[in-house]
């Protein structure tokens, strides 16, 4: 995942492979839950401005006080959380995952070139954009091969690094703006490439160039 935001190499680069990675661990022997995922949350360090979540637990098997814990934690952090949205090959219902399905995320699901939707993104009512995610070239870690691969844990980072080159670029070039996560999150809607259904593509389709030049005119 992280190979899609920072790669450097001569097989591979990122979207914004200068950016700073800060990994957290929110998998144990037995995989990722809900618990994992809200401590991970509170580990954040203060100086992150992006959290990518490739990780979400169905909303059915998460208890309403836990639901309301995260949802706190990621309100009074001030950070933009971009989450994929979930994966399901089954469209026969609603995919409803968290943290993808609260409000103050970016819910993003997976498209293939030629912008179809992937065959395993969730069909979802919160999904905000849908970005690059279906037959991806990453990296291994300690590994000289490539791998490819789908899903929306790969679109989730794809979005992050597009928001970091932004954030980069104000940083650089516009030191006096402050760009909220809504700001972030109403400009990335705004310039997407509309596409429908909304329950499969949300806004639409993320538009990287359209997106940087309004970013330009802050």
């Amino acid at each position: 995942m992280a190979s899609i935001i920072i790669a450097n190499s001569d097989k591979i680069i990122g979207v914004a492979p200068l950016v700073n990675i800060h990994s957290i661990k929110i998998f144990n022997k037995d995989g990722a839950t809900i618990d994992n995922i809200e401590q991970g949350i509170k580990n954040i360090p203060a100086d992150v401005d992006i959290v990518c979540v490739s990780q979400s637990i169905s909303e059915q098997f998460v208890e309403p006080e836990t639901k309301n814990r995260i949802k706190q934690l990621i309100e009074n952090s001030e950070k933009i959380f971009i989450c994929a949205c979930g994966n399901s090959s089954s469209r026969k219902e609603f995919d409803e995952n968290i943290p993808a399905l609260l409000d103050n995320t970016i819910s993003v699901s997976s498209v293939k070139t030629g912008q179809e939707i992937s065959t395993n993104s969730s069909m979802s009512k919160n999904i905000d954009i849908a970005a690059p995610g279906h037959d991806m070239k990453c990296l291994i870690p300690n590994n000289t091969n490539i791998l490819i691969t789908s899903g929306t844990s790969l679109a989730a980072p794809f979005v992050c690094g597009v928001i970091a080159l932004a954030l980069s670029y104000l940083k650089s070039n516009n030191p006096g703006v402050t760009v909220s996560f809504e700001k972030i999150k109403s400009i990335l809607i705004e310039t997407a490439t509309k596409k429908e259904p909304s329950e499969l593509y949300g806004k639409g389709i993320i538009n990287v160039s359209s997106f940087m030049n309004k970013i330009k005119q802050l």
